[in-house]
């Protein structure tokens, strides 16, 4: 089964945003497609909703960037003005990308793992994860979300699918910034 499209596409993307430098930040985001800064805006708005989990040290770290995250998340912002904030003030993208695709990585897997479920019902449980994380893109574009299923041995050589994820149950309160 594959995450959202826009998300997986830029996976390795926003995993090298969420470890890279100041500098390789900027350089990359001032050159980076109308698609990835919409796929950043779409886990900023995720997190400001309060649909990521996100600790007490992360929001705390995050706060100080709160306007600017507000600005990110609404989706009359246009993309230029977007790219801007994200080169200048894109700080945040450290702390900010890591509970995403952590609360993505382990949703998916803990919905894969149920062993009280038919394969049908894991679809559709799986199918209405998706759903949470793809709320903002059907917004942001107005356009249908197509989903792509698919066996685990499409995706052999997909290192987002090794199985190096550790499973830990945390049990966060929806967090507004």
């Amino acid at each position: 089964m594959a995450p959202p499209r826009r998300l997986k596409k830029h996976a390795h993307e926003l995993r090298f945003l969420s470890k890279c430098s100041p500098r390789e930040r900027k350089a990359f985001l001032q050159h980076a497609d109308q698609s990835l800064i919409t796929s950043i805006c779409e886990c900023v708005s995720n997190v400001v909703k309060g649909n990521v989990p996100v600790s007490k040290a992360q929001r705390s770290k995050l706060s100080r960037y709160k306007k600017h995250l507000r600005a990110l998340s609404d989706k009359r912002l246009g993309h230029p003005k977007r790219r801007e904030i994200l080169v200048q003030q894109g700080g945040f993208l450290s702390v900010l990308l890591k509970p995403v695709i952590q609360s993505l990585d382990e949703d998916m897997k803990s919905t894969l793992e149920r062993s009280d479920l038919s394969l049908l019902d894991k679809v559709q449980l799986y199918n209405d994860t998706l759903q949470r994380y793809l709320n903002e893109d059907k917004k942001m574009t107005g356009q249908p979300i197509g989903l792509n299923i698919s066996t685990s041995s499409d995706n052999k050589g997909d290192k987002s699918s090794d199985n190096k994820y550790q499973h830990h149950h945390h049990h966060h309160q929806p967090t507004q910034l």
